[in-house]
């Protein structure tokens, strides 16, 4: 897939940069940010529900829940920070780069729009041929088991035909209904899932523009505070 658009050498390097100042564009911080959120959401939930049942036991269980709840929201609060000023880092040393300019950075966005862009028609279609693909597959099987019950049902005695007639009228249309919408529910996920795939390879590429744009806003935003001092000596 890396190889379908050919990404330019100082793409590459300005990623390898980036990666480097950034790193791995903050994950750590991040994973410990939501992780400490998701601790607090779980903590929360427990407290509402150990009060709505009034019992003087739950208290120090409470209280526990309420200092982890605590703890679990500062600390998130040092991680998000500790994540910007990272950020601002990775930011400011590429800012500081002689090779760092406004044209440059808006021919690499350009550059970074057009792989992702290319690669979202890439994934439409692979996942418009996978589709297909699954839709004669399961008509195939589908053509299969009708021919195997022909054959099952004619080799069948006419009574245990008559009793196996039976037990499959007793199944009720709303049991058809849920089993279909389990199955197509199914399959929607398993297409969708085939879809996250083929976009798995622009991931990292989605972070770097991120932080491009960023990079961009900074150098925009000094610009017009150098205009502006201008004028004021002017």
């Amino acid at each position: 897939m890396e190889d379908i658009i050919t990404m330019s050498d100082y793409y590459k390097a300005i990623r390898k940069k980036i990666l480097e100042d950034y790193k791995m564009f903050g994950w750590e911080e991040k994973s410990s940010y939501y992780g400490s959120l998701f601790v607090m959401i779980v903590c929360i939930i427990y407290i509402i529900l150990a009060v709505d049942k009034q019992n003087s036991a739950n208290i120090p269980i409470i209280l526990t829940m309420i200092i982890i709840s605590g703890v679990c929201y500062f600390y998130s609060k040092r991680c998000k920070k500790n994540h910007e000023k990272m950020k601002l880092k990775a930011i400011e040393k590429m800012l500081d780069s002689p090779d760092t300019n406004i044209e440059i950075i808006n021919e690499l966005i350009n550059e970074l729009e057009k792989y992702i862009n290319k690669t979202r028609i890439f994934a439409t279609w692979a996942t418009g041929v996978f589709v297909t693909l699954l839709v004669l597959i399961i008509g195939g099987v589908f053509n299969l088991l009708v021919k195997f019950f022909d054959i099952f049902i004619k080799e069948l005695p006419e009574k245990e035909v008559s009793t196996f007639l039976t037990d499959i009228s007793g199944i009720t249309q709303q049991d058809v209904m849920l089993r279909i919408c389990d199955l197509l529910a199914s399959l929607g996920l398993v297409i969708y899932l085939f879809y996250l795939v083929s976009l798995i390879f622009t991931f990292n590429k989605k972070q770097i523009l991120l932080f491009v744009y960023d990079v961009r806003y900074e150098m925009l935003k000094n610009t017009k505070q150098e205009t502006d001092s201008n004028k004021n000596i002017i």
